[in-house]
């Protein structure tokens, strides 16, 4: 390498230099080349480790027998080191030189072309979150003659990210209703490699809990909230609960002539629930009081009253004192009648078979009406 360097530097310098510049009077003039010379390079990747080709593609319409170009400072060199070139498709160089950082490429005169590949050989020493720009400036080819015009070319060196320096890093928290977000970050360079939606989580559901207490009457409600975010998830009915019927009350008693009523209140809310009427008792049939005594010349009277309310529910007429038979007259008849009632059991009224008023019905009251009658008193 070193004898190349040198005999690059003697010979090279007055082979390409000499081809573009003549002295006219001491003047120094610079012609452009008589040729076209198309150029090109290609964007590549590589792993870290790896030796990647960085390929200049040449097209010319004359035959060449080298080309040069500067690389230092045109690249990061804590990404990438340049390790030389190699040619594809063009004959051997005769000498080469990599001085500076720079490159040069120069075969011997019987060995031209006029297209090929010189691939740029660098290896590549870590990755980096952006693309490596590489820079060849000042490019430019010899025919042996002349040198052509030079050029700048910049190609992309994408370096792969190793798979087993990846983690995972969450840029946004996903909530209940929310998506988040994370992201592939290499760990090597920093470099975010992908970015990944987080599916919202979802509500988690949490015991029920009765917002409104339902009553005997009106609906309650109940709802359900997240135990993360407390939002309330579901809401539900609750069923009114309905009365609770308790015993029946009298609230106004029945009484002989009137109707009475009764309850039944819920035992919850005290509510009335359900109402009744109590029928009237209707009156008890209690003892006869006479009103007016009768006589042998007057009919008396009496009324029943009732047993619960004393209240008069039937009257009648007492028939003249000694008329058993109740035909108005007082004669042998009613004397017959009389003695037939005691000898049979038969009850006689007191108020007008009690002649002697001994509370008792019998012979000698008989006696005494036939007497009163055979005297002609009635």
């Amino acid at each position: 390498m070193k004898i190349g360097k040198k005999l690059f530097s003697l010979l090279g310098t007055a082979l390409l230099a000499a081809a573009v510049a003549w002295n006219f009077g001491g003047a120094t003039e610079v012609q452009a080349a008589s040729y076209t010379v198309n150029s090109s390079v290609s964007d590549v990747q590589g792993n870290v480790g790896d030796v990647i080709n960085l390929p200049i593609h040449i097209e010319s319409t004359q035959k060449l027998r080298g080309l040069s170009g500067k690389l230092r400072g045109n690249y990061d060199t804590t990404v990438l080191e340049f390790q030389g070139m190699e040619g594809k498709d063009i004959p051997e160089a005769v000498l080469t030189s990599t001085a500076g950082g720079n490159f040069s490429y120069l075969t011997s005169s019987s060995n031209t072309f006029s297209s090929g590949t010189l691939n740029l050989k660098f290896k590549v020493l870590k990755c980096s979150a952006d693309p490596v720009s590489v820079t060849i400036r000042d490019l430019y080819y010899t025919d042996g003659n002349e040198s052509s015009d030079k050029v700048t070319l910049t190609a992309n060196v994408t370096v792969n990210h190793p798979q087993d320096q990846r983690e995972e890093k969450v840029t946004k928290e996903a909530t209940c209703t929310e998506k988040g977000s994370k992201s592939i970050i290499c760990k090597v360079c920093g470099a975010t490699l992908e970015t990944q939606e987080i599916p919202a989580l979802g509500h988690k559901a949490g015991d029920w809990k009765v917002t409104k207490e339902a009553t005997c009457t009106e609906k309650g409600s109940r709802e359900q909230r997240c135990t993360v975010c407390d939002e309330v998830v579901k809401t539900e009915e609750i069923a009114a609960l309905g009365h609770k019927a308790g015993d029946w009350k009298v609230t106004k008693e029945a009484t002989c002539t009137e109707k009475g009523s009764r309850e039944q209140r819920c035992t919850v809310c005290d509510e009335v629930v359900k109402t009744e009427e109590i029928a009237a008792l209707g009156h008890k049939d209690g003892k006869w009081k006479i009103t007016k005594e009768s006589t042998f010349t007057e009919k008396g009277s009496k009324e029943l009253h009732c047993a619960v309310c004393d209240e008069v529910i039937k009257t009648a007429v007492i028939p003249f004192k000694g008329d058993i038979n109740g035909n108005g007259k007082i004669d042998l008849t009613d004397v017959s009648n009389m003695v037939d009632s005691i000898t049979d059991g038969s009850a006689v009224e007191a108020e007008i078979g009690d002649l002697n008023n001994d509370g008792v019905v019998d012979l000698t009251d008989v006696s005494k009406l036939l007497d009163l009658i055979t005297e002609g008193t009635v």
